[in-house]
């Protein structure tokens, strides 16, 4: 697991601890952290991604909000905006291909 990834879930690990299911944590940042769980009887999608995409949308009908799928995957990005969910990009700071830049140190 990458270093990012694995920060970003001890930081998660730690606003949820406690937190149910109908309850909310606030982050630092503002960002709410909330838990949604799958309805009983739920059978996922084989394919992961179209898994992701359904969960999306059920969450945008039930928040009645919108929500944004950040993907560097171009195809994830397009099928996202074929069900009208609102898709963007990764940020380049974030990109894979950046944190690979980052640890690799120049040659001369």
């Amino acid at each position: 697991m990458s270093r990012r990834a694995d920060q970003a879930i001890r930081v998660l690990r730690e606003y949820s601890a406690g937190l149910r299911p109908g309850n909310a944590a606030t982050l630092p940042d503002g960002t709410t952290l909330e838990i949604f769980l799958d309805e009983p009887g739920h059978q996922r999608l084989a394919n992961p991604d179209e898994e992701l995409l359904a969960r999306c949308r059920l969450l945008q009908r039930t928040i009645d909000r919108p929500l944004r799928v950040v993907t560097g995957d171009m195809g994830m990005q397009l099928r996202a905006e074929a069900l009208e969910l609102a898709a963007v990009e990764v940020p380049e700071r974030y990109a894979k291909d950046a944190a690979r830049r980052a640890q690799v140190p120049d040659e001369a």
